[in-house]
C-alpha cells in the first residue's frame, strides 16, 4: 500500500506539530505492531481542533480524509501503519477477479476508496453508512476519488423494514460503534438517529441482479446476523464475505452462524491464510476482547473459494 503524501487543510503550527508526533509515534511503535498508538494518538488528537482534516494518499490515484484529532484514522499519518492488513491481503489475492464491492458500514469508505482503486483491480463499489456526520465524510472522499464509487445512507438490516434507529456517540469523531438501536443496548451516552433500512438481498436487486461476483464487507457493529439474514440469495452466489467477529463475544457467534450456513471461513494472521473448521479455532484467535478480529468466508466449489485454498496451500 503505497502513500506518498500528507496534507492538511488548516495549515498551522499545532497540525504540523500534530503531524510530526504521530509519525514519531507511529516509528516507535512499530516494532511491537503499534500498541498503544491508538492511546498515543488519542493523546495527540487533542492538540488540534476537531475540524482539522487530514488527508492522506494510499494508492497513485487513492486519497483519504479524515479528522486529524481522530486518533482511529489518524494512525494513518503514519506511512507504514497497516489498517486492517489481512483485508488489504486478500483484496490483493482477487484483484484479477471482476466483482462488484459492497462496503457495508463503511464509515467514512476507506475500503471503497481502495477497492476502486487501480491498485486493488478498479472494481465498482458501492458504499453504504447510517450515520449523518460519517456519510459526509464518506461524501467528502467519493469526491476526492472523482467519484468513482456509489454511496447510500441507510443501515443494514435482515430486511427493508422502513426506518431504524442508529444509536450514535456524539463524543466520537468517526463513531465506528454506531449500530441499530435495540432497547437491550446499555446505556452508553449517545443519540439516535432514523434512517431507511435496506436488506443486503435488496441492495444487490437493486444494483446488479444475480450476474456479477460480490465482494462484501459488512462491519455493522453487533448486528452482523441480523444483516447475514438478509442475504440469503448473496451469500448462494459467487461471492466473498468479509465480516467482523468480536473479542468480547467469547460464543463467536456471528462465525457459527457463518459456518452453519454451510460457507467455508478463513481467517488471515502472520500473513498466511489458514482455514478455519470449528469454532474452537476462532476462540483460540480471538485473544483480545477489545479487538473486532476479520474473517472471511465463501460456498464451496466457487471461484473465490479456490483462490483461497490455494491461499491456504501457499501458492499466493
Amino acid at each position: 500500500m503505497r502513500r506518498s503524501r500528507i496534507q492538511c487543510d488548516v495549515e498551522g503550527a499545532r497540525c504540523r506539530f500534530a503531524v510530526g508526533l504521530i509519525n514519531f509515534f507511529g516509528v516507535i511503535t512499530e516494532p511491537i505492531n503499534h500498541r498503544l498508538f491508538y492511546r498515543i494518538t488519542r493523546q495527540v488528537g487533542n492538540l488540534v481542533d476537531t475540524e482539522n482534516i487530514c488527508v492522506v494518499r494510499l494508492h497513485d490515484d487513492a486519497v483519504y480524509a479524515f479528522h486529524l484529532a481522530d486518533p482511529y484514522w489518524n494512525r494513518l499519518v503514519y506511512r507504514r501503519f497497516r489498517y486492517e492488513h489481512e483485508i488489504y491481503e486478500v483484496l490483493q489475492l482477487v484483484r484479477e477477479t471482476p466483482y462488484t464491492f459492497l462496503d457495508l458500514g463503511a464509515n467514512f469508505g476507506f475500503w471503497s476508496v481502495l477497492a476502486s482503486s487501480a491498485g486493488l483491480g478498479s472494481h465498482r463499489a458501492i458504499a453504504v453508512e447510517p450515520v449523518a456526520r460519517n456519510f459526509a465524510m464518506l461524501s467528502r472522499n467519493c469526491a476526492l476519488n472523482d467519484g468513482r464509487f456509489e454511496i447510500r445512507r441507510a443501515a443494514i438490516a435482515s430486511s427493508a423494514c422502513g426506518e431504524v434507529a442508529i444509536r450514535t456517540d456524539p463524543s466520537s469523531l468517526s463513531n465506528v460503534g454506531a449500530s441499530i438501536f435495540t432497547s437491550e443496548r446499555d446505556g452508553t451516552p449517545s443519540c439516535t438517529e432514523r434512517v431507511p433500512a435496506l436488506s443486503i438481498d435488496d441492495l444487490c436487486a437493486d444494483e446488479d441482479g444475480d450476474d456479477m461476483p460480490l465482494v462484501i464487507k459488512l462491519d455493522v457493529e453487533g448486528m452482523e446476523i441480523e444483516a447475514l439474514k438478509g442475504a440469503k440469495s448473496a451469500l448462494n452466489r459467487e461471492m466473498l464475505l468479509i465480516y467482523e467477529d468480536h473479542g468480547k463475544d467469547p460464543a463467536c457467534r456471528v462465525t457459527e452462524y457463518v459456518l452453519n450456513l454451510g460457507l467455508r471461513v478463513f481467517h488471515r494472521e502472520f500473513r498466511a491464510l489458514h482455514e478455519v473448521r470449528h469454532i474452537d479455532e476462532v476462540r483460540k484467535i480471538k485473544k483480545q476482547p477489545t479487538k473486532g478480529y476479520n474473517l472471511f468466508a465463501c460456498q464451496a466449489g466457487t471461484k473465490f473459494s479456490t483462490f483461497m485454498s490455494d491461499a491456504c496451500d501457499g501458492r499466493y
